[in-house]
């Protein structure tokens, strides 16, 4: 039998693995890991104006739409800007990409994956 001892530092260490698998399958998650541990780069203070702007007319073309076919739509393009984004980034990381080049992608996928989620919950209404 395992005494306490093993029990805990086996459950410490599958909680680890768990959470560290939660990070890698999840694009988003990896991306900021990477820039947090790799390049010393907290998401907090990581700010591009143009990106900002950009940001903020796709929410408002979002806000705007009302049919679910404009939905999908927008919710089919919100998602493969996702995916090229993230394709784009680990593509990046083989080529010495500056900190502002990985910073600008990452905020790109946190505000895509916020829309896709927004588009998601406007479909659900």
């Amino acid at each position: 039998t395992k005494s306490n001892e093993e029990k805990d530092l086996s459950a410490t260490n599958s909680s680890t693995i768990n959470k560290c698998y939660q990070i890698l399958k999840n694009p988003l998650k990896r991306s900021k890991y990477i820039l947090k541990h790799y390049f010393d780069i907290d998401e907090s203070n990581i700010i591009n104006d143009s990106l900002m702007i950009d940001m903020f007319e796709l929410r408002q073309e979002a806000d705007e739409l009302q049919g679910k076919d404009d939905i999908l739509k927008m919710l089919d393009k919100v998602s493969t800007d996702l995916n090229q984004i993230n394709t784009s980034f680990q593509k990046a990381l083989q080529d010495s990409p500056t900190k502002q080049q990985l910073s600008d992608m990452v905020i790109q996928m946190i505000f895509l994956t916020k829309a896709k989620e927004t588009l998601q919950d406007k479909l659900e209404l």
